[in-house]
């Protein structure tokens, strides 16, 4: 059975979660992607954090959650 890319069983990618959360815009999120584009040794956390979308401590906590959920 073929299945897309969006099945139930794909992750959430971690820009699309700070989005779900409310945290950035998906514009927000386009323009760090098309640094990181440019700069691929960067994460997109840190380009966003620097870009003043998000600040450092929702970053961390964002991060937290994600680790938490990886340990389940």
């Amino acid at each position: 059975v073929f299945r897309g890319p969006y099945t139930k069983e794909k992750k959430m990618l971690f820009g699309e979660k700070l989005i779900q959360e409310g945290l950035i815009t998906q514009d927000h999120l386009n323009e760090a992607l098309e640094i990181q584009k440019k700069e691929p040794n960067r994460k997109i956390g840190e380009i966003l954090v620097s870009l003043g979308y998000l600040s450092v401590e929702k970053f961390v906590e964002q991060l937290e959650k994600e680790i938490n959920e990886n340990k389940g």
